[in-house]
């Protein structure tokens, strides 16, 4: 495999850099705003900033429920990218099923 130098990176010759924001196919928005509650299977499960690792991914160590008004247009669907807030971290993590 022929390999290219990047400003990321090293990374195979016939793959693009595109930012992020060029790849999404509609607006970000914030999650909910709401205090984690203990964990319940009948109520959503909330992920929180903390839940992300520094790898990327969805730890489910100590899961947290959440409960608030509108909460459906909060759900996660597939192939949603969940990021923290810039200030707070570069970790990503992406809803799969």
């Amino acid at each position: 495999m022929v390999m290219k130098k990047t400003e990321i990176g090293m990374l195979p010759d016939d793959w693009n850099i595109t930012p992020l924001l060029d790849c999404l196919c509609g607006k970000l928005s914030y999650g909910i705003n709401a205090p984690a509650l203990p964990y319940s299977p009948q109520k959503p499960r909330y992920i929180r900033i903390t839940d992300i690792t520094e790898a990327g991914t969805y730890s489910k160590d100590n899961p947290a429920s959440v409960e608030g008004a509108d909460i459906d247009r909060y759900y996660l669907k597939e192939n949603d990218i969940v990021a923290p807030p810039k200030e707070v971290s570069t970790r990503l993590g992406s809803a799969d099923k």
